[in-house]
């Protein structure tokens, strides 16, 4: 059958109608077809559509529906606080779908009788007169719907109107779906097998079985454990103020300013419910004394609302071969109300935690900044360069780093970091033990327990990661047998000159820049690594694994020293494409 057959014979209607004027000055045709093609796309999450918090009809029933329930039903019941909480957030779930449905089709009847008034307006003999009166009354309602689902667009596009400066719905519409191609996954490769599958219950059961795995408690060597403990000096531990402050009390203030600060876009859980509606609901008098329970319950007895320990992940692709789920990245998404107490937790580690941290370490740190590790890693090129030095820098890979945290290890450095015990059993309790679904196109796992790692997406997974990280970077950076840069004397007229220190390593979160005198040093902190590897649970990626040469001149008597360690990559100055180090600097850090 030829194309233009194929539609007439599935030719259902065409209409004529009217778009915001801002947009364009032309009218659109539609045709409407009925096809025969299906979709491989599952529902994915349902999110409550946050647009309607701005609709006063909304408003005064989303008032009246919590008054209500509070009256009837909260305000009596002798089920717990988290209970409760899960029955409240149930109850707005099930009231915004229920509007939603009905203004969807609100929506769409409207707007077909609205345009169909206007064609009657224009079409009829009126006056002018009259006609200037009503037919921009009849356009500025149809602009009004249009604009509606307009900012509908945006959100499922995830972009903003002020990014691309477009307002056009087609564009966002294909934005949209081009933000769901490079999410779908089309084939996986079964690691048990090797065989590659298609099948959508293929692909969910290889991930099913890939997240367990990845996410299952294997032994660690509790030895191992112990001396990586040990290089955390007796004098950086918590202060007692800090720790006091750490676990103190939170009020209705405090969690209303942490809601309230939140990103309005940012991606719900599994419940769908976004800041914009928790914000509502803490705005809400009758509820704030259950509120401020709910929150400290979580941080003085690690209790939590059964949907707190919920959560789905969402997989986003990386380089490589995107058939292997170790090329893409899984991104939890946490309900927004879990999100707002690891947020509380958050703003108060990031302001005592820096005495804690060396200052080699930049990622999400208050006041440091990833542009000094560039700064400092050009000026020992240049330094290395000028003396044709043959110092070697290994820039360092970890596989899946923050999925492969193993909770003993954590538990261990945060209490040799004097961390409370209550501080510990609450993050214990709400990253270990809990579960995750995983969404594949659409359809989603059943549930993967989390016998370890940290969630990528929530607010508190950077700094933890820090203190996870920082028994290793204390290794290299005090161990005597580890040599690294060398930077050069200071001579200062009339003073004395003074020497600076050996720079051994620079951190951003997981990306480790080593720096290696000789061979020595490399055996050193090769077995720095697997202790810190069998004590945490962390793997390091040798074979994506970069050395190289820090003046830029070819080394290759490293190379048999590297190669014995799985190190293969190797860049110097004969490269043709320049080294980068960290995407976000890489004006500073290029080894010619």
């Amino acid at each position: 059958m030829s194309f233009s057959k194929y539609l007439s014979v599935h030719y259902v209607d065409a209409e004529v109608e009217f778009l915001n004027p801002q947009w364009t000055d032309h009218a659109l045709l539609g045709l409407t077809f009925q096809t025969d093609l299906s979709t491989t796309t599952g529902p994915g999450l349902w999110r409550a559509n946050p647009i309607y918090v701005a609709n006063k009809d909304f408003m005064r029933q989303f008032d009246r529906m919590l008054k209500n329930l509070y009256e009837h039903e909260i305000h009596f019941s002798s089920l717990s606080p988290q209970e409760l909480w899960d029955i409240i957030k149930a109850r707005i779930k099930k009231f915004v779908k229920g509007y939603g449905r009905q203004r969807v089709d609100w929506r769409k009847q409207q707007l077909i009788a609205l345009q169909r008034k206007r064609q009657r307006l224009l079409r009829q003999a009126i006056p002018t007169s009259i006609l200037s009166i009503h037919l921009p009354r009849v356009e500025r309602q149809i602009q009004t719907l249009q604009e509606e689902t307009v900012k509908i667009a945006i959100l499922k596009a995830e972009r903003t109107w002020r990014e691309r400066g477009e307002t056009d719905a087609g564009y966002l519409k294909k934005s949209a779906s081009a933000r769901q191609a490079q999410r779908s996954v089309p084939m996986l490769r079964n690691p048990a097998t090797g065989d590659i599958c298609s099948n959508q219950e293929q692909m969910l059961e290889v991930t099913q079985h890939f997240y367990a795995n990845l996410y299952a408690t294997e032994p660690i060597c509790l030895d191992s454990v112990e001396r990586m403990v040990s290089h955390i000096p007796d004098a950086c531990s918590l202060h007692e103020s800090d720790a006091n402050f750490l676990m103190s009390p939170f009020d209705i203030d405090e969690i209303v300013a942490q809601g309230s600060r939140a990103p309005k876009s940012s991606s719900p859980g599994p419940d769908g419910l976004s800041y914009v509606f928790l914000n509502l609901l803490f705005q809400q008098p009758q509820y704030t004394e259950l509120i401020v329970r709910v929150f400290n319950d979580a941080l003085s007895k690690s209790l939590f609302p059964p949907s707190w320990l919920e959560t789905s992940v969402c997989l986003l692709p990386k380089k490589g071969d995107l058939t292997s789920l170790k090329n893409w990245r899984p991104i939890t998404l946490i309900n927004c109300d879990a999100k707002i107490f690891t947020r509380l937790l958050n703003t108060r580690l990031a302001s005592i935690i820096s005495p804690l941290i060396s200052p080699n370490q930049s990622g999400f740190m208050k006041e440091r900044f990833i542009a000094d590790n560039g700064a400092l890693a050009q000026i020992a090129c240049e330094q290395a360069s000028a003396r044709q030095s043959d110092e070697v820098g290994l820039l360092c890979d970890q596989e899946k780093a923050y999925d492969r945290v193993h909770p003993t290890y954590l538990r261990a450095i945060l209490t040799r970091f004097g961390f409370p015990m209550g501080f510990i059993d609450s993050i214990s309790s709400l990253f270990f033990g809990t579960s995750m679904k995983v969404n594949v196109n659409g359809y989603f796992t059943q549930p993967v327990p989390l016998g370890r790692g940290l969630r990528q997406g929530d607010p508190i997974s950077p700094l933890l990661f820090n203190l996870v990280m920082e028994p290793l970077i204390k290794s290299i950076i005090h161990s005597d047998r580890i040599q690294g840069f060398l930077p050069p004397n200071i001579s200062r007229p009339y003073l004395d000159s003074f020497t600076l220190p050996p720079l051994r390593v620079l951190a951003y979160a997981d990306d480790l820049l080593i720096f290696l005198k000789d061979v020595y040093d490399l055996a050193e902190v090769q077995q720095l690594i697997s202790c810190y590897n069998r004590a945490s649970n962390a793997k390091m990626n040798y074979d994506k694994t970069v050395a190289f040469s820090v003046s830029g001149r070819p080394h290759a008597h490293w190379l048999p020293a590297l190669q014995s360690y799985g190190i293969s990559k190797w860049h110097d100055r004969n490269d043709p494409v320049p080294l980068t180090y960290l995407q976000w600097v890489e004006k500073w850090f290029q080894c010619f």
